[in-house]
């Protein structure tokens, strides 16, 4: 079930998280460490979402209110 909710979805490792935010993989690991990043962790690799990414570079958090929601689309959309 798990990885048939992976297959559905695009999903980034750490280092290609790093990579995606310019960021060093250091610094992601923080964010975990921290509570900040929202993650899933099906095997033994730390798996992000580009939504969760987004929303952590922008200051969200991991829980998105409706209208946090609008905005993050907004700001991928003019990317």
């Amino acid at each position: 079930e798990i990885m048939n909710e992976l297959n559905n979805q695009e999903w980034l490792s750490i280092k290609e998280a790093a990579q995606y935010m310019r960021v060093s993989e250091r610094t992601i690991s923080r964010a975990i460490k921290s509570g900040t990043l929202k993650f899933k962790k099906p095997t033994k690799k730390y798996l992000f979402h580009k939504t969760w990414l987004d929303s952590w570079i922008y200051g969200f958090g991991k829980k998105l209110s409706p209208t946090q929601k609008n905005e993050l689309r907004s700001l991928q959309e003019s990317q």
